[in-house]
């Protein structure tokens, strides 16, 4: 228990009695506890502060992989979603071929980057990789954000009651799409 001065002290002897040393009656100084019962030591502190990060490096340790994980599985899906867009779209193209040479390029039992389609009465379709998108009649289809590399058409013709198809494939963001093949019935 903290020793107090005696009740008969002003504030100005007060402060120059303890600035002395004195306890004021005698001369023996106060003499304070090393505890007050107040607050936490150093010690303290400093195991508080350590486990604090212990646990905060245990909780991002869990969180950062979940994070980075989702952000993978978005990149997958965004790609996938893109391949089968590009997939529908060249398939549409396909649909209505109705031409004494329905596929003009590739010619048939080749293979290129380029598939120029005779539609009636529409005219050609012409589907290319530039760059590292896909183009539809010189308009980009693909996404800014999935690159489209190495497409491939390739011009099957009908062999042992097997029908003409072309044969696609591509890469969207690494990722390799295909061979997928589109039977044609004409």
């Amino acid at each position: 228990m903290i020793n107090r001065p005696p009740a008969r002290y002003k504030r100005g002897q007060l402060s120059a009695t303890f600035a002395a040393g004195k306890s004021g009656a005698g001369s023996t100084p106060y003499h304070f506890s090393k505890k007050s019962g107040k607050g936490f030591t150093l010690l303290e502190t400093i195991i508080y502060i350590g486990l604090s990060g212990l646990i905060l490096a245990g909780i991002l340790g869990t969180v950062y992989p979940l994070m980075s994980g989702a952000d993978s599985i978005s990149k997958s899906v965004t790609a996938e979603g893109e391949a089968l867009f590009i997939l529908r779209k060249v398939f549409f193209a396909l649909s209505s071929v109705s031409s004494p040479v329905p596929i003009a390029v590739p010619s048939e039992g080749e293979s290129g980057d380029t598939l120029i389609v005779n539609r009636f009465p529409s005219g050609t379709v012409i589907i290319a990789q530039n760059g590292d998108a896909i183009e539809v009649d010189g308009v980009p289809i693909t996404a800014s954000r999935v690159t489209v590399t190495n497409f491939r058409v390739g011009h099957i013709a009908p062999a042992l009651g097997v029908p003409r198809y072309i044969e696609l494939e591509f890469d969207a963001n690494g990722k390799h799409v295909g061979p997928v093949r589109k039977y044609l019935h004409f």
